[in-house]
């Protein structure tokens, strides 16, 4: 009769740390979540690991920022909005230039559109239409989980359509950094009006599971499994949508018009290896890629900033 008790105790003693190890696993799988997505959530940029070219004293930041400025003086910013198809406000903030020529700027994540000023600069100056839209979540835009590309890429093609609807004759350009950067590659791979010629990605990770697993180990020297399993079905039930979901690469697999692909080779939040799977991964279509050499993430346009524009102008002339 002991020896039934004693295991019996065992057994519900076994069972108790099961439930209570289930219960903080899903308590740290909701964390994680909404560390990572949520609008209002704590997952910023952390502190690099790796010795990167340092641009607070670039000549070619400070040029640029000087630049921007002036750009910034000298035009009006106009601001607009849609409802995204369920149903959130999204901002929209755009300059008119005199030319059918108009690019869309994606910002990266935990950003918004005046983080696309310098971008928007460059553009302008070559005679681009500038559509700088806050992705949902981000900005001025409701929301409250960013998509980290999969839901902002429905917002996009709705921006398009505001485009086309303002200038029928647009030769459209989508061009993103970081998250921005993979939502541009998940909107190359659906079908787009012919409006819209090409794509620019910079920074662009190849599926999110990737690269929150990588920031995973970084962040908090935990491995994959098993929260970021966990946390995946929690996505799901929170977000919307599960982090496998969101994935890139296999748009670009689909896609068929031109990408540009750049990244900075010391990019320590989105590995510069991703880059390379990426160019792999389009097998249809026209593709360049451009490696800045020294540069962290979305660093590019400062530490390689004329052969970035000249890189991407060229581009967009071949093509």
């Amino acid at each position: 009769m002991k020896k039934k008790n004693i295991k019996f105790k065992l057994k519900l003693f076994a069972l108790s740390i099961l439930i209570i190890s289930l219960i903080l696993l899903g308590v740290a799988s909701a964390f994680l979540v909404n560390y990572a997505l949520a609008k209002k959530g704590d997952g910023k940029n952390r502190k690099v690991k790796t010795n990167i070219v340092s641009i607070n004293n670039n000549k070619n930041y400070k040029l640029q920022k000087e630049r921007t400025k002036i750009f910034l003086n000298a035009n009006i910013e106009k601001d607009t909005e849609i409802k995204s198809n369920d149903n959130l406000k999204l901002k929209g903030y755009y300059f008119e230039n005199t030319t059918n020529k108009w690019v869309i700027l994606l910002h990266g994540y935990r950003t918004n559109h005046k983080h696309n000023y310098d971008y928007a600069q460059n553009y302008f100056e070559n005679g681009y239409n500038i559509l700088n839209p806050d992705l949902r979540a981000s900005g001025n835009s409701e929301g409250n989980y960013v998509g980290m590309g999969l839901l902002e890429k429905n917002d996009i093609l709705l921006w398009i359509d505001w485009i086309i609807k303002k200038d029928p004759n647009a030769e459209i350009i989508i061009h993103g950094m970081s998250m921005g950067a993979a939502t541009t590659m998940m909107v190359a791979g659906e079908k787009t009006p012919h409006q819209v010629k090409l794509f620019i990605e910079d920074s662009g990770y190849t599926n999110a599971w990737d690269i929150f697993s990588s920031e995973l180990k970084l962040r908090f020297k935990l491995p994959e499994f098993p929260l970021m399993y966990t946390s995946n079905i929690f996505s799901r039930i929170m977000a919307g949508y599960k982090f496998s979901d969101a994935s890139p690469i296999d748009a670009v697999k689909k896609s068929t018009k031109p990408i540009l692909f750049i990244h900075g080779d010391k990019d320590d939040f989105v590995p510069f290896e991703m880059m390379n799977k990426l160019f792999e991964a389009k097998t249809n279509g026209v593709k360049d890629k451009l490696v800045s050499k020294g540069a962290g993430h979305t660093k590019s346009i400062y530490i390689s900033n004329k052969e970035y524009w000249d890189k991407v102008f060229e581009f967009i002339k071949k093509n």
